[in-house]
């Protein structure tokens, strides 16, 4: 493969655009805010979508290597597994040998899993969560 990576956020996605992405500093404020200040990854990058079909986030962050990426997917679906937080529902489950963790919460489907050297969380509406999500690492596999 190329090593030029991709831009991991895409202008659209099932029709739905990117409103809005934030990088940076923006970024890493953002999940800090969320996280209440625990945020691992020097550089984050967020994208919001929209459109007709409902909404979804993505959230991007880059580390040196797969195994820090790999450890802090580990990190952050242990402390969901645990019960005590506003997801739900955890599970597992393989999508094109990717695996890939889903939980529910905020009324919204939410998709942990990390590839290469990122880790990516995608939160999508019910409606289109499985089909934003396919159609989204089709884009990361072409």
């Amino acid at each position: 493969g190329c090593s030029k990576q991709k831009d991991p956020l895409p202008k659209e996605i099932l029709a739905l655009e990117l409103d809005k992405k934030l990088t940076g500093k923006e970024a890493n404020e953002f999940i800090s805010r969320m996280h209440s200040g625990d945020v691992s990854s020097a550089k984050n990058e967020i994208g919001f979508y929209s459109g007709d079909r409902g909404g979804a986030t993505i959230y991007v962050s880059f580390f040196e290597d797969k195994k820090i990426a790999q450890a802090e997917e580990k990190k952050m679906t242990d402390k969901i597994s645990l019960g005590n937080s506003a997801f739900t529902d955890g599970d597992v489950f393989y999508f094109d040998g990717l695996k890939i963790y889903k939980c529910s919460g905020y009324s919204q489907s939410h998709f942990i899993f990390s590839k290469e050297t990122n880790l990516y969380w995608l939160t999508a509406d019910l409606e289109i969560d499985r089909k934003f999500l396919s159609e989204y690492l089709d884009y990361l596999n072409k």
